[in-house]
């Protein structure tokens, strides 16, 4: 999930686990929330930090392959803001140098890095079943 369509798949992540979902990726995703959302339109206040959504899906645990990745020069969602900080060795965290928040719907480096996770975590995942 790209920016709040993370925030989706993380509750859907935590809600269904690996017995049905085997990885998620979430790209500058507000999970603390973003600054800016106490300006944005009504549909975005759950979007400002602290609310009470994103206090619920940082308290639970995550139960699937996770990826988070954050911009280092995101304003939109500071890249403190868009990684799972719980220690969880399911879940792996990226920051993208010199990257924005809009730089993830081109930037090169941020589709190898999420293929080679889902290839990892996939191809792992398909391994231990089939044995």
């Amino acid at each position: 999930g790209y920016s709040r369509g993370g925030i989706f798949a993380t509750s859907i992540a935590q809600n269904m686990g690996l017995t049905h979902i085997k990885a998620v990726a979430c790209l500058a995703t507000p999970l603390k929330g973003s600054p800016y959302a106490k300006y944005s339109p009504k549909r975005a206040k759950e979007m400002i930090p602290g609310h009470p959504i994103l206090e619920d899906i940082l308290a639970k645990p995550i139960h699937t392959h996770s990826f988070y990745m954050a911009g280092e020069k995101d304003k939109i969602v500071p890249w403190e803001n868009a990684i799972w900080t719980k220690k969880n060795d399911l879940v792996r965290n990226y920051v993208l140098p010199n990257a924005g928040h809009l730089c993830f719907i081109r930037d090169e480096r941020a589709f190898k890095l999420m293929q080679e996770f889902f290839d990892e975590k996939i191809n792992h995942s398909n391994s231990s079943q089939n044995s």
